[in-house]
């Protein structure tokens, strides 16, 4: 587990407490998947705490618009079904490209800033933000 993986678990442990084996080894899961991109220390809690609001860290999770996995990837219309286990197993990459491309409003699907998107963007970011600020991130 590399620095930003170990830096993500420990993030989700201390922030909510897994009260089985089967979540502890979701957030596990999630944290190494976000360790094997290019993410900064920042979006990588970004995306680990989305994946928590989202599904709880479960991967096998499909929303209400087919959004698949752990971080609620929603598959466009010409996605192959190959695309859709990756993003199903391992999808942080994507996410990661997402949340790149279109800000944390656009992955969550808000055409623009309402308030209620922004108790959504909030909710998705304040705990990552808090946690970065009392826990220097790996490498700085």
């Amino acid at each position: 587990m590399n620095a930003i993986a170990s830096y993500c678990l420990a993030f989700a442990l201390s922030w909510w407490f897994p009260r089985t084996a089967h979540r502890l080894e979701e957030m596990r899961l999630a944290a190494e998947d976000l360790g094997t991109t290019d993410a900064t220390p920042h979006e990588a809690l970004r995306l680990m705490n989305i994946a928590h609001e989202e599904t709880g860290f479960e991967r096998s999770k499909v929303g209400d618009l087919g959004e698949r996995g752990r971080f609620q990837i929603r598959p466009w219309p010409w996605t192959t079904e190959a695309e859709i286990r990756e993003w199903t197993e391992r999808g942080a990459a994507e996410a990661l490209r997402r949340l790149r491309v279109q800000g944390i409003y656009g992955y969550m699907g808000c055409p623009r800033v309402t308030p209620a998107c922004e108790a959504l963007a909030r909710a998705r970011v304040w705990p990552a933000e808090l946690y970065a600020w009392a826990y220097d991130p790996p490498g700085e």
